[in-house]
């Protein structure tokens, strides 16, 4: 899993909670004046978009800053496979199992997941797949205008 994602994932969190609940309060507080509560709506999304912006380039910046900008394993999540036996789980995130080293199957597993990502999610082939469905859909709606402007004329 990529520390994206999971930065991702809070982030969306944090805005379907904190967007709710200022419109509900902007509403009940100011029902009366509905310019202020506009103003107080678009001052916090705009607050929020900027929080929500930060937060997620932090973590880039600060991999960009210790310099391991270029190793592709910083982005990865490990999910550790040895059993936590303080909390009897296999999924928590304390520092009695963190592991620290990647197994040669996850090494493997990491490489192969780029490789797979690099190649198939290449602009290029992205535009070159999409360019006969982008042709055909052009020329369906050319002749839809087409029939449409013969329909017109006809009923002139």
């Amino acid at each position: 899993m990529f520390i994206d994602s999971l930065i991702i994932s809070y982030i969306w969190i944090i805005w379907i909670i904190s967007d709710p609940v200022v419109n509900i309060l902007a509403y009940s507080f100011f029902h009366d004046n509905r310019n202020k509560s506009y103003q107080i709506i678009y001052f916090s999304n705009t607050i929020t978009s900027c929080f929500i912006f930060i937060e997620y380039y932090a973590y880039i910046i600060y991999i960009i800053l210790k310099k391991k900008g270029n190793k592709k394993y910083e982005y990865f999540i490990n999910i550790p496979h040895i059993k936590c036996v303080v909390h009897n789980s296999y999924r928590c995130h304390c520092t009695n199992k963190k592991i620290k080293i990647y197994s040669e199957d996850e090494l493997q597993s990491i490489e192969e997941y780029t490789y797979f990502y690099t190649i198939y999610f290449n602009w290029k082939i992205i535009m070159l797949l999409n360019i006969p469905y982008m042709l055909k859909y052009y020329i369906l709606n050319k002749n839809i205008l087409k029939s449409k402007k013969e329909i017109n004329l006809f009923y002139v």
